[in-house]
């Protein structure tokens, strides 16, 4: 196996970030824009003889928006709203695998657009907090050439933890609605493969806490 020779990466980053309280603290969250350029990024790429090598990819650009905020709906049973989400995009501005390939523009692969989350959280009793949430990961293309696309998926999981002093007791149905989506993907031999994410799964639990 041959070693590619490899260039030490380098990257320059800008952000500006916003923190906000509002509707006397009932409102809070974060707004946060991002831009990251790299030069002779590291990347995974796979050859046509279906192995994998390190590569220096020439330029590439993350840009983004990251939002993120809790939302005290009400003080009954202490109801909040947590949401979380970005909006990004992450590219090849420069990057020539070989001398026939030149994937430069394109958009780099397994890095979708958008993705969010969001929760809502009640307290019927103290000790009991329970809650629904819902995770989005948007399309995002497969391989370098931007030709294969996974089209993203929605989850959404429900969880209870019941705590009494030290004691914890918990339990969690992720995936409720047993959605069938790709954990991961991959693209070899012109083929996508795809890793199927685990369907319907319930866990139980019991913690104690040391200390207060």
């Amino acid at each position: 196996m041959v070693t590619p020779n490899l260039k030490e990466a380098t990257f320059n980053n800008v952000d500006a970030g916003l923190r906000f309280k509002l509707l006397d603290d009932q409102l809070d969250g974060e707004i946060t824009l991002y831009r990251l350029q790299g030069k002779d990024e590291l990347i995974s790429y796979t050859k046509a003889d279906n192995t994998r090598e390190p590569r220096n990819a020439g330029k590439t650009r993350h840009q983004g928006i990251e939002v993120g905020g809790t939302w005290k709906i009400n003080q009954v049973y202490d109801q909040r709203l947590k949401l979380s989400g970005s909006l990004a995009k992450h590219e090849y501005r420069e990057f020539e695998p070989s001398t026939i390939l030149d994937y430069s523009g394109n958009t780099m692969p397994s890095a979708p657009k958008t993705f969010g989350t969001v929760e809502y959280q009640i307290k019927p009793i103290p000790e009991l907090l329970l809650s629904v949430e819902g995770v989005y990961v948007g399309a995002y293309w497969i391989n370098d050439a931007n030709t294969e696309k996974y089209n993203g998926h929605t989850v959404l999981n429900l969880r209870a933890n019941y705590r009494r002093k030290a004691y914890e007791v918990y339990g969690q149905i992720l995936n409720a609605a047993d959605v069938h989506y790709a954990e991961s993907t991959s693209f070899s031999n012109n083929q996508v493969g795809y890793t199927p994410a685990a369907p319907r799964t319930y866990l139980m639990g019991l913690r104690y806490h040391f200390g207060k």
